[in-house]
């Protein structure tokens, strides 16, 4: 699967978000630019290869997951999303009307790790013997259009996910009126047995 670089209107409202993160002092080996990096965190995102094999054209592995761990630390990545769907909803608006949630399941990396960290969003897998694992929630309008987003452990069950992914949506929901309802699509596994 072939990664296409970003591009230059991509990166022109990204660029500001990470200035807290340029070098201050001078020394060292000469950074590696921002745009290159973030380049290779989409790459690996988008192909699904492991840090290990990130091409070297982005940085070393290392540096890469480094800037990456602080990103998502300092919610860089929730910045961008909140910038693209507010653009989103400008050029196009966000079809509210029918919404739908569903989550996915992941094996996490770690075979050998006899624990599940809350913390990083690992739980036991109860659909793949009890692997650690994590499960993915998404939360879209009726163009798929992506609104929130929880990660947590695979171990948690649905029904317990729709309210706080609701919550991480990363822009206000209009409130439903007569004329425009709103109706959020869920699956059967949503229900909870009494």
């Amino acid at each position: 699967m072939a990664y296409q670089e970003i591009s230059d209107a991509f990166w022109n409202p990204v660029d500001p978000l990470l200035d807290p993160f340029k070098r201050k002092k001078s020394g060292g080996s000469p950074p590696v630019e921002f745009r290159c990096i973030l380049n290779g965190i989409f790459s690996l995102l988008k192909t699904g290869c492991q840090w290990g094999h990130l091409p070297p054209c982005y940085g070393s592995k290392s540096t890469v997951h480094e800037h990456f761990q602080r990103w998502v630390q300092a919610g860089v990545f929730a910045e961008i999303f909140r910038v693209y769907a507010e653009e989103y909803q400008e050029a196009h608006g966000i079809e509210w009307t029918w919404q739908a949630m569903d989550g996915a399941l992941m094996q996490a990396p770690v075979r050998g790790q006899a624990v599940c960290l809350a913390d990083e969003a690992l739980g036991r897998n109860p659909t793949d013997r009890g692997r650690s694992g994590s499960k993915m929630h998404l939360h879209v309008d009726q163009n798929g259009i992506p609104l929130g987003v929880t990660l947590v452990g695979a171990n948690v069950h649905d029904s317990r996910l729709v309210s706080s992914t609701l919550v991480a949506a990363i822009l206000p929901r209009p409130e439903p009126t007569p004329d425009q309802p709103q109706h959020l699509c869920l699956d059967k596994g949503y229900t909870i047995s009494l």
